[in-house]
């Protein structure tokens, strides 16, 4: 074994390792894992893996749903949603136990025209389960160079039907704001904004959402 065999004298051949400080510790372990493991490893990978573990071991341990950690390939895709443009299917979506919840399908995106609709499952990307995957990871996923194809399956709780939908990726704009106007019960009129994300320039869509139905 790599680590763990113990000498005459009852001590443990990785005391060196575990003793030192923790700072150390990670870099030490990966520095004996490159030199003596039977395969050939990516040390990146591996770093990105003690770090996404760390973050896990919190998430857990606090019920946290809202720390998460990003590879840089997975954090550039999420840059590009506070940009407000980004490459994809078409759609917002929530978190849920066995996969992305469709929140919202964008009018004339490839989600759109390919059928999904809002409340439909997202439980497969590429024929990967996405169940118990941190949303913005498995968001990631979906997205993807425009012209490139993603397959998702797609389960919809009213019918029970599951399907495999194959979507063409898009460069999208992300719209930041909904507006309309509602008619309560008595026949007052109110103006009905909602924010859907904190993306560059959401500010001035809600001003102008508000002022446009303000006027009316």
């Amino acid at each position: 074994a790599l680590f763990g065999k113990a000498t005459d004298e009852g001590e443990s051949v990785i005391e060196g390792i575990v003793g030192g400080e923790e700072a150390e510790l990670t870099s030490e372990a990966l520095e004996v894992i490159e030199e003596s493991y039977f395969e050939d490893i990516d040390p990146e990978e591996l770093e990105q893996a003690s770090v996404r573990a760390m973050v896990d071991k919190l998430r857990k341990q606090y019920k946290d749903r809202f720390s998460h950690y990003f590879g840089p390939e997975a954090f550039a895709r999420f840059n590009e949603l506070t940009e407000g443009r980004f490459s994809g299917v078409g759609m917002s979506v929530n978190e849920v136990g066995r996969g992305l919840r469709v929140a919202t399908v964008f009018d004339g995106s490839p989600a759109q025209q390919g059928g999904i609709r809002e409340g439909d499952l997202v439980v497969k990307v590429n024929g990967r389960s996405i169940a118990g995957e941190d949303a913005e990871l498995a968001t990631a996923e979906i997205k993807g160079k425009a012209g490139t194809e993603v397959t998702l399956t797609v389960f919809t709780p009213s019918s029970k039907e599951i399907r495999e939908i194959e979507l063409t990726r898009e460069e999208l704009a992300v719209p930041a704001v909904e507006s309309r106007m509602v008619t309560a019960p008595g026949g007052q009129q109110i103006a009905y904004v909602s924010l859907l994300g904190f993306s560059r320039g959401a500010h001035a869509e809600l001003r102008d959402a508000i002022e446009e139905l303000d006027d009316q």
